[in-house]
């Protein structure tokens, strides 16, 4: 039997195909690189990484993550996502640096943030960071691998 013939064994429990769920994500990857405000002024750093400066290009992925969390049960107040996204940021403290915000935490319990009906210990779930890769794949891949790299090691 082929693989694409085999029926899952659990099904999620949201009814999201698993084609459509970043669909929206990528399309707002696209518009937001080719909208980007930095890309109608001079480009200061050179080729299109102005247009990635602006720090949206992800919104799309991290909102779609968020929904797909609360979905599956996640309390809406235990996400939080970075700092231009929302007023409760998304910072861990740090080990070569003070802190680092992140793209999305699922924090359960927070201290600084509590979920109505939060109590007990503070417990970190995820914590997410999220990279793109558009043109100049050599070096943007080996950039991105020293990131993750550098991200996981200072976590």
């Amino acid at each position: 039997m082929s693989r694409a013939n085999k029926k899952p064994t659990q099904s999620l429990p949201v009814s999201i195909s698993e084609t459509d769920i970043f669909y929206k994500a990528v399309r707002h990857w696209w518009k937001s690189k080719q909208s980007s405000p930095a890309k109608k002024t001079t480009k200061k750093q050179g080729g299109t990484r102005d247009a990635n400066l602006h720090g949206k290009t992800m919104d799309g992925f991290a909102n779609t993550l968020r929904d797909f969390l609360i979905g599956l049960g996640v309390k809406p107040g235990h996400v939080f996502l970075g700092g231009h996204l929302t007023n409760a940021p998304s910072i861990l403290p740090s080990y070569f640096r003070p802190s680092k915000n992140w793209d999305l935490l699922v924090l359960g319990n927070s201290r600084f943030h509590p979920a109505p009906g939060d109590d007990g210990q503070t417990t970190l779930y995820a914590a997410v960071e999220f990279k793109s890769q558009d043109k100049s794949i050599g070096n943007n891949q080996n950039n991105r691998l020293e990131e993750s790299i550098g991200n996981a090691h200072d976590f």
